[in-house]
């Protein structure tokens, strides 16, 4: 991480100390010339949210010289399809569709239904349909998966249509 960038979570995290939002991420390239903050909350982050805190950075970047003339600072939530980095990402995803990659490659989709400090448990379709009764559509069988966190890549949401 760049100095800077180390700078910039420092001011983050002690802007964020006692509220339910958290820095995922900072990157800067270009000598600095172009700065993304990716933040959260528990409950999701507001645009306004965002602006308030990019107003903030902007002023303490400038204040201590610590950028070009000519730079940006995008300042957003993750969104998604955005990898999740963070524990308390998969909490706020409960109910929503996800897509895990394990360690050994294989890859496990479903929507989320619990999460505890050393697992996840996810619903996802089986593939084995069940006979309909007369004048009903099959529907494919649902089974429960659990995940412990260890054995997990990468995770994010995923929209299904």
């Amino acid at each position: 991480m760049t100095p800077v960038a180390e700078k910039i979570s420092e001011w983050v995290n002690l802007k964020f100390e006692n509220t339910p939002c958290f820095l995922i991420e900072v990157k800067s390239s270009g000598q600095n010339a172009r700065i993304q903050v990716l933040v959260d909350c528990d409950s999701g982050i507001s645009i306004d949210a965002c602006a308030q805190l990019s107003r903030y950075l902007e002023h303490q970047l400038e204040q201590h010289d610590l950028v070009p003339d000519n730079y940006i600072l995008e300042v957003s939530s993750p969104g998604i399809g955005y990898p999740f980095k963070f524990q308390r990402q998969y909490a706020k995803s409960i109910n929503r569709h996800i897509e895990v990659t394990l360690h050994n490659g294989a890859s496990v989709e479903g929507i989320l239904q619990n999460v505890t400090d050393t697992d996840i448990t996810m619903v996802k379709k089986s593939g084995k349909t069940n006979k309909p009764k007369p004048g009903q559509k099959s529907k494919d069988e649902e089974i429960s998966v659990t995940l412990p966190f260890s054995e997990i890549k990468t995770a994010k949401e995923k929209i299904v249509f």
